[in-house]
């Protein structure tokens, strides 16, 4: 997964607010996943990856849903 439009918010609120955004979202992403077998990871710039085991695929599409509302609930401000 990837912060949409992340460039324009570095341009626009500086690198440093930037960092800030990438801290809060990989806290985020950790605090959702917490089973012993669940792994967050940044693959790099503003992209995140998960590794989490499901049984079945309407699983999966929830702990995925979660982890999108849990950003979302974040209200990280982006006007650009």
């Amino acid at each position: 997964m990837d912060i949409d439009h992340f460039k324009q918010y570095n341009d626009n609120y500086g690198h440093q607010m930037g960092d800030e955004t990438l801290i809060k979202v990989a806290k985020s992403l950790s605090k959702s996943l917490k089973r012993e077998n669940d792994f967050v990871f940044r693959i790099g710039g503003e992209e995140f990856g998960a590794l989490f085991f499901t049984e079945e695929l309407n699983d999966a599409y929830e702990m995925a849903n979660n982890l999108r509302e849990n950003i979302e609930n974040l209200k990280i401000e982006h006007a650009f």
